[in-house]
């Protein structure tokens, strides 16, 4: 569902961390020694070193993580910022470019990485990972705000620079721009107003969930689609059938036909298996598409709005198999 865009280039002058890598991260026949680091605003951590010193602390958090402490700026490689560019998409700033960070106390957070897309992949999680302890047994103080993350490599002066992830518009429908679709965004909203309270609450709450979702990737865009869609449709201990009913309801034919063409016994299942037993399934972006446009169903239904079953319009007539499109393993 996100897209991200690398630059590569050669940078001498900013500050480099790679000196405080382990050498036992490298073994001796594997080539280039590389490291991922992220940096982290750490607003309010006051260190034990003398002030105005540029020493840092360091420590190992697990055997393949560093957790590096500054109490002064640095600079490092500035991450590019990429905008629409005619139908496609293009950097808006130069590559290469160096960002000088005030004096202030950071965090850097430092990882083996092996230059392919899985081993990028799998250095973002373990940082991730890591963040999320550092701020539940330190303090959220520690990783506040991330500014940049990029790679190194130890033996040159290589560097690779990631900007955000970023969304590809056209894997979602092309808006109709007419009066008749504003007059029923308007309709929408009027409706969404004149709702019963605590049935208004739920519906403001859930397309919370729906926009967060919508900037989310993979299984946490999954799960918070699937948490708005369980609000909006009050499926209490997540039971599917509620959603199949409302769902025969909103398209006029039989829940059954519904719940078996949508595969929703599956997708609860999925949602299931991701909070209770640790499921990290790759979800592919056709089952997200799917769950987006249930959800926008169930709104459609609570807002009492013209029928566009837009759940079949995700599916594209095909067989929609959860298994397929999210599998885990046995």
């Amino acid at each position: 569902m996100t897209d991200g865009h690398a630059e590569e280039s050669e940078q001498t002058s900013y500050d480099r961390f790679t000196e405080l890598a382990p050498a036992e991260w490298f073994r001796p026949d594997t080539g280039d020694r590389t490291v991922w680091l992220r940096i982290y605003d750490a607003p309010g951590v006051h260190l034990p070193v003398p002030e105005g010193s540029k020493a840092t602390i360091d420590f190992d958090l697990t055997d393949n993580v560093k957790v590096i402490l500054r109490p002064s700026g640095f600079s490092y490689p500035e991450r590019p910022v990429i905008q629409q560019a005619g139908e496609g998409f293009g950097a808006a700033s130069e590559i290469g470019r160096l960002a000088t960070l005030p004096d202030a106390t950071y965090a850097v957070l430092m990882t083996p990485w092996v230059d392919t897309p899985a081993g990028e992949l799998e250095a973002i999680r373990r940082l991730d990972l890591a963040a999320a302890v550092c701020a539940a047994v330190l303090s959220p103080r520690v990783v506040f705000r991330k500014i940049s993350e990029h790679g190194e490599w130890l033996d040159s002066s290589r560097c690779k620079v990631m900007s955000d992830a970023f969304k590809n518009p056209a894997q979602f429908r092309e808006p109709e721009i007419s009066k008749e679709r504003v007059a029923l965004v308007r309709r929408a909203c009027t409706a969404a107003d004149a709702l019963e309270p605590r049935t208004r609450n739920r519906c403001q709450l859930a397309l919370r969930w729906y926009l967060q979702a919508l900037s989310e990737s993979r299984v946490d865009s999954f799960l918070k689609v699937w948490i708005a869609i369980e609000c909006l449709a009050q499926m209490g201990n997540s039971d599917w059938t509620k959603l199949a009913k409302l769902l025969a309801r909103e398209y006029g034919e039989p829940q059954e036909n519904v719940a078996k063409r949508l595969d929703l016994a599956e997708l609860a299942q999925l949602r299931h298996d991701i909070f209770h037993s640790g499921a990290t399934p790759e979800i592919h972006g056709r089952l997200l598409l799917v769950a987006f446009a249930i959800f926008e169903d169930v709104l459609i239904f609570t807002l009492q709005l013209p029928t566009e079953r837009r759940a079949d319009a995700a599916r594209r007539s095909v067989a929609f198999s959860v298994r397929a499109l999210a599998p885990r393993a046995p």
